[in-house]
């Protein structure tokens, strides 16, 4: 939702533009997707444009709300509107990099269990991971590590995208630890966001219709629940 372009969100349809673009030209023949804009009331500005790339084939999908029914609606009408085996969300400020498709798929084809998967490491919170740390304490040693991994510059990119200062984030960045799993010759690191992540349809399926009338409590719903289920 931009509802209007002046003030905090003066500069967001030129995000949505690149968000737009960059989901299109990362696109690669061998993995084909359909693309699906849900817009929760946004001004005229933005909704002639979507329309435009709509016509344009980048846009597969638009569905374009009389109200705003903030994120988690938006989850339950997508998640269950969605026809692929996998589905992808992401916010309208999260830029694609060429191939963050084929990268997310080879985690879900090597681990077993997958339940989310976010197209980039970060230090997520590890509060609704206890299923993922059961799983690979359960493989043996060498499969789970604690420490450093992330270089300083993953680490600032991420943390200055969500407002952090770059004296706050180095102050923060040696005092925290990364999660990280290797199997089957992969690496992952624990923990996938809601600004982005991979899931399977039939898994996604499974917990609409989420909660909606507090944004983080259904965002937590779905933490809770991939848990529950012993999903990585």
């Amino acid at each position: 939702c931009i509802p209007f372009l002046s003030g905090y969100y003066e500069q967001s349809l030129e995000v949505l533009k690149a968000v737009v673009d960059s989901l299109h030209t990362t696109r690669e023949p061998a993995h084909p997707y359909d693309v699906m804009v849900f817009d929760n009331r946004s001004c005229a500005e933005v909704r002639i444009y979507l329309k435009e790339v709509s016509d344009q084939g980048k846009i597969q999908y638009l569905v374009l709300s009389d109200t705003n029914i903030g994120k988690i609606g938006a989850w339950n009408y997508m998640f269950g509107a969605a026809a692929g085996k996998y589905i992808v969300f992401s916010d309208g400020d999260v830029a694609f990099r060429p191939g963050w498709l084929v990268a997310s798929l080879e985690l879900f084809e090597t681990f077993p269990n997958v339940g989310m998967v976010t197209a980039r490491p970060y230090r997520a919170s590890q509060k609704y991971s206890d299923a993922t740390f059961k799983w690979a304490r359960e493989q043996g040693p060498n499969v789970l590590e604690e420490g450093i991994f992330l270089d300083w510059e993953t680490f600032w990119e991420h943390a200055r995208s969500v407002g952090f200062s770059e004296d706050q984030a180095r102050q923060d960045y040696p005092k925290s630890h990364d999660y990280r799993l290797t199997y089957g010759g992969k690496n992952a690191y624990v923990g996938a966001g809601h600004f982005q992540f991979m899931a399977r349809r039939e898994v996604l399926q499974k917990f609409i219709a989420l909660p909606s009338e507090q944004a983080m409590r259904g965002e937590r719903a779905l933490d809770i629940a991939v848990n529950e289920m012993g999903l990585l």
